[in-house]
């Protein structure tokens, strides 16, 4: 995937995304969880479904790398309130036409330095327990197995196919978050 980067359109996300994760440590701490998650679900479905039947919803060209960064910061708040950096992003860059290796580039640089910094904040401010390390060690292999399976079958996709299975995917996380709260939110009314 070297081949897919563009580092002057990677890195506004980026920084943008670095002021946003402490933004959104500081918002976890206050946030409604239950609230939070129908939001986020609400409108992943909303933009899912808009984006796979309307067939030419066009191209955003302005803005420029400003606006990549603001999207960039607004993941990374995601990122730091709920561990959800990557959604918002993946979707800017898919209104900005970028194609499917650069998307795919952007988001691997994104998400990994999304993570690195969050799990460092949660860290410094104590915020990540001793049983949080032992879950990510069992969690971490469950992880490389199916990004291993996705690299192989990555390259058999056509621009239009992988832009659907992203937003098949992206559309399962936002039906699974709205269920899951609204059930969350019905047993809290009980």
């Amino acid at each position: 995937m070297r081949g897919g980067f563009e580092w002057t359109k990677i890195v506004p996300l980026i920084l943008g995304g670095w002021i946003g994760v402490p933004i959104g440590v500081f918002f976890l701490r206050n946030a409604d969880p239950q609230n939070f998650r129908l939001t986020v679900g609400v409108l992943l479905t909303l933009y899912c479904l808009f984006a796979m039947f309307v067939r030419n919803p066009g191209v955003v060209k302005r803005g420029g790398r400003g606006l990549d960064a603001v999207f960039g910061l607004i993941g990374g708040m995601l990122g730091g309130l709920g561990g959800m950096s990557g959604f918002l992003p993946a979707i800017w860059t898919q209104l900005r036409g970028w194609r499917r290796d650069l998307r795919r580039a952007t988001m691997q640089a994104y998400n990994i330095a999304m993570h690195l910094v969050t799990i460092a904040i949660y860290a410094a401010s104590g915020a990540l327990a001793h049983a949080d390390l032992g879950q990510f060690l069992i969690v971490a292999p469950a992880m490389l197995i199916p990004s291993y399976l996705g690299a192989r079958v990555f390259t058999r996709f056509t621009e239009r196919s992988f832009t659907r299975a992203v937003l098949v995917a992206l559309l399962a996380s936002g039906v699974a978050l709205v269920y899951g709260s609204v059930r969350g939110l019905a047993r809290g009314s009980n």
